[in-house]
């Protein structure tokens, strides 16, 4: 994922992070975050997104929104972090961050 966009105040359909591709075997990966923030204001930490590892080297990650999380229009920074034993963390994108687009609605 590279772009989402949602308009203000919707809670649905929930984010989707793909966190494939760039390591070796996801099974071993002890836990996963999803962080969002607009600007210095952090918005977000999900601690326990929904996780599905699809293959050793596949997975998503979903974070389910909760009332609040997208009440302010622009444009919200987010990455997934992997924690890897003996705490070694792992972030997704390894550089820049997915985005999320909070549209104005008519409402």
């Amino acid at each position: 994922m590279s772009e989402f966009q949602i308009k203000r105040g919707d809670l649905e359909p929930p984010l989707v992070i793909d966190i494939s591709g760039s390591t070796g075997d996801l099974n071993g990966v002890v836990s996963c975050r999803i962080i969002g923030r607009i600007g210095a204001l952090r918005v977000f930490v999900d601690a326990a997104p929904g996780e599905v590892i699809n293959s050793p080297t596949s997975a998503t990650l979903t974070h389910e929104w909760v009332a609040g999380e997208t009440d302010v229009v622009g444009e919200m920074q987010v990455e997934a972090e992997a924690m890897w034993p003996d705490d070694r963390p792992q972030t997704f994108k390894p550089c820049g961050y997915n985005i999320v687009q909070i549209c104005q609605d008519l409402g």
